[in-house]
């Protein structure tokens, strides 16, 4: 069984290196630090099976990357689960309304983030 790709999208090296590290060994990754980055990597092959979007970043926010995202034909199938460290019901809303298919609260637990992996693309 080949591995699935994931698309991390946050604009922080270290919030990236913890993902890579929780998950490694399991997934074939790709790394964009921008909402912009993120949608051209969502196009382009390879393509990524999910997308992990961090919420807050600078110039595009990753909930407008998940809108344009998902208006892309070539992309729009690609589940995209959001990570914030803003958990309230106001945030999870404006996550399902951008096209979001899950929601993570940071800090990232390895367990959960493996379970909403597998139940979007296993």
């Amino acid at each position: 069984m080949s591995k699935k790709r994931i698309l991390i999208v946050d604009d922080s090296v270290d919030a990236i290196r913890y993902v890579m590290g929780m998950l490694s060994g399991e997934y074939i990754f790709s790394v964009a630090k921008s909402g912009q980055k993120a949608i051209e990597s969502a196009i382009n092959d390879p393509q990524p099976e999910l997308i992990l979007m961090d919420v807050e970043m600078p110039e595009m926010n990753g909930f407008e990357a998940c809108r344009q995202i998902k208006q892309n034909a070539a992309s729009a199938d690609i589940p995209v689960v959001f990570a914030s460290s803003h958990d309230s019901d106001s945030e999870r809303q404006k996550a399902q309304q951008a096209g979001g298919s899950g929601f993570l609260s940071k800090p990232l637990e390895g367990d959960e983030i493996r379970q909403i992996i597998n139940q979007l693309i296993s």
